[in-house]
């Protein structure tokens, strides 16, 4: 694979995302961007992860989110053809909107309905954005890539 073709495509806006490159040498030190041997595992693996710092990163409305997820798939389609193993997403505000606590604690009680009741806006966006997550993880474990 031609990293500088790769890079280029990301550069342009074909490839929104950032490619991490990882190689350690079979002696046990980590080939990384400073050129220094750090001494890391005792297996050597050379991976490529696309990074993805936009989709699904924040809560969005319907639409973007369907099209947030449509851009996951096209990423994630190019990524296979170009022999990348992993694509990771920075979905930390999603990944907390949908968490509904639905557990019960000792003294406390249910929290989650306590804190988003039934029918409430936060338990219908939570299920908004898992199934939009689930899409996502389905496509990514279909394409043999790891998300």
């Amino acid at each position: 694979m031609d990293s500088n073709r790769l890079l280029g495509m990301m550069l342009t806006g074909v490839l929104p995302v950032l490619l991490l490159h990882l190689c350690v040498n079979t002696d046990g030190t980590f080939d990384g961007a400073n050129g220094k041997g750090i001494t890391s595992s005792r297996y050597a693996f050379n991976e490529l992860i696309f990074i993805d710092h936009e989709n699904l990163r924040y809560v969005e409305d319907e639409e973007l989110t369907r099209f947030q997820v449509y851009e996951i798939k096209r990423n994630i389609d190019e990524a296979v053809k170009r022999g990348v193993h992993t694509y990771l997403l920075f979905a930390k505000e999603t990944m907390e909107a949908m968490l509904t606590y639905d557990f019960a604690v000792d003294g406390i009680g249910h929290i989650g309905t306590q804190a988003f009741p039934e029918n409430s806006e936060h338990r219908r966006e939570a299920v908004r954005l898992r199934k939009a997550l689930r899409e996502v993880v389905e496509y990514a474990s279909q394409a043999g890539i790891g998300l």
